[in-house]
C-alpha cells in the first residue's frame, strides 16, 4: 500500500511539472505575440495620427491613378533621375514598398514616428527585395530603392520628391497643403487616401477655382505656388503643385 501511494505521488508530481511547463510555454508565446503586435496597435496619446493600414490592392489602384499625372511633371533633361516618392506616416511600409515594386518610382521613402513600425518596414522591404541602396545619402538614399526614417513628418523637407502621399486625418490637411506649397517643386503630385485638402488651403486662384468660382483677379497671398485639384478616383484624391 505504501509503495502504491508513493507511486501515485510520484505520478502526480510529474503531471504537475508538465502542466507548469505547458503554462510557462503558453505565457512566453503570448508575450512574444503581444510584443510583435504592439507596434501595430499602440497609438501615442500625444499624437493625432494613429496607425491605419491601407490595403495593398487599394494602393495599387492609387498608383495606377498617379502614373498619368507623373508623366506630366516637368523634367530637367533626358538624364533626369526617376521620380521619387514619400509616404508621410508610412506605417508598416506597404505603400513605400509598393511604390518601388510596381515600377512607378525609382526611390521611395517612408517617415514614421512608431519605432516598431519603422523596424518592421525595414524587415518587410528586405523580404520583398527592394532595399538596393535605400539607406544611402540624403533622406532616401541616392542609389534608389527604399528607406524608412523614424522622425516627425513636419521636419522632413519635401523638395526632393515628385509625389507625396498621406493617409492622415482632417486637421492635418491644411498644414500639409501649406508645407507642400512652401517646399515642393512645381509638378509635384499629392496623393491622399480618404481625405481631401481644404479649398481655402490650395492658394489664391486655385482655391477659388476648386469652389467653382471666378478666379480672375484673385491673387495668391502666400506666393506664386498653388495646388490644383487633378482628379478623384475611388478613395484617392490627387493634387498637382503649379
Amino acid at each position: 500500500a505504501a509503495e502504491a501511494s508513493a507511486a501515485d505521488g510520484g505520478g502526480g508530481g510529474g503531471g504537475g511539472g508538465v502542466g507548469q511547463t505547458a503554462l510557462l510555454g503558453l505565457g512566453l508565446g503570448l508575450g512574444v505575440g503581444v510584443a510583435a503586435l504592439f507596434p501595430f496597435v499602440s497609438i501615442p496619446l500625444t499624437k493625432s495620427l494613429p496607425y491605419m493600414h491601407t490595403p495593398r490592392h487599394r494602393l495599387r489602384q492609387g498608383f495606377a491613378g498617379l502614373r498619368p499625372l507623373l508623366r506630366k511633371r516637368p523634367r530637367s533633361g533626358e538624364g533626369a533621375a526617376p521620380p521619387a516618392f514619400v509616404d508621410l506616416g508610412s506605417g508598416d511600409g506597404t505603400a513605400v514598398i509598393e511604390a518601388v515594386k510596381g515600377g512607378t518610382f525609382g526611390r521611395a521613402v517612408g517617415v514614421e514616428l512608431n519605432w516598431g513600425l519603422v523596424a518592421y518596414s525595414w524587415f518587410a522591404a528586405w523580404r520583398e527585395g527592394v532595399l538596393r541602396g535605400g539607406a544611402g545619402s540624403g533622406a532616401g538614399g541616392a542609389g534608389g530603392g527604399v528607406a524608412f526614417h523614424k522622425r516627425d513628418l513636419w521636419t522632413l523637407d519635401l523638395g526632393e520628391f515628385d509625389a507625396v502621399m498621406m493617409f492622415g486625418v482632417k486637421p492635418l490637411m491644411a498644414p500639409l497643403a501649406a508645407k507642400v506649397r512652401r517646399e515642393c517643386r512645381p509638378g509635384t503630385v499629392v496623393m491622399l487616401y480618404r481625405f481631401k485638402l481644404p479649398d481655402d488651403a490650395l492658394g489664391g486662384a486655385a482655391a477659388k477655382d476648386a469652389r467653382g468660382g471666378d478666379a480672375e483677379g484673385d491673387g495668391d497671398d502666400d506666393g506664386a505656388r498653388v495646388i490644383v485639384p487633378s482628379k478623384v478616383e475611388g478613395e484617392f484624391s490627387y493634387y498637382t503643385l503649379r
